[in-house]
């Protein structure tokens, strides 16, 4: 399975933060074409971010409706178009703008009609509130919040950058 790098720029051989190809495959005919999400979850997994939201903000990108028990968004949508708008909730909701790494972590502040979303990278600290400058962005923010509203952001260590054999000093044998 090849892999792509989180930030877009896949020219970059050596990037460190890596994601599976998304894969999907088109079914049906007429009123009844879908396309199928694969592997989304082990693509959203490389950056940390629930499935659930990734899904829904393609299908509203989109304009499609999406069944999440299938993993199934209504329509016939190319994989590299499927990509961009995977690229596009990445660009905004994934990658700092500061340092350029994959490390956003939302977080929501305040309570009912003054909550506001604030992304805070985990390498290199900095935190601002992300203020939506289009529509997409305004529905990637709202199901963000939704989601934190009723769940923890979980974080998995060591998932965002590839595992390597690492140089142990103290086992090897004199």
């Amino acid at each position: 399975m090849s892999t792509l790098n989180i930030n877009g720029d896949n020219n970059d051989p050596f990037y460190r933060y890596k994601m599976p190809m998304l894969i999907s495959m088109q079914a049906g005919r007429g009123n009844g074409c879908l396309t199928l999400l694969e592997n989304l979850s082990d693509v959203t997994e490389a950056f940390n971010h629930p499935a659930s939201i990734v899904f829904k903000y393609m299908g509203s990108v989109l304009g499609s409706n999406t069944t999440e028990s299938k993993w199934s968004i209504t329509g016939h949508h190319t994989n590299d178009r499927l990509i961009e708008v995977l690229y596009q909730y990445i660009n905004s909701f994934v990658m700092c703008p500061n340092c350029n790494i994959p490390e956003l972590l939302p977080n929501i502040e305040g309570k009912k009609k003054n909550k506001k979303l604030f992304l805070t990278c985990s390498a290199c600290g900095k935190g601002q509130q992300k203020i939506h400058s289009c529509k997409e962005e305004e529905k990637g923010m709202d199901l963000i919040m939704k989601h934190l509203d009723k769940n923890e952001w979980l974080t998995k260590k060591g998932i965002m950058v590839e595992q390597s054999d690492t140089f142990d000093p103290f086992s090897q044998v004199f």
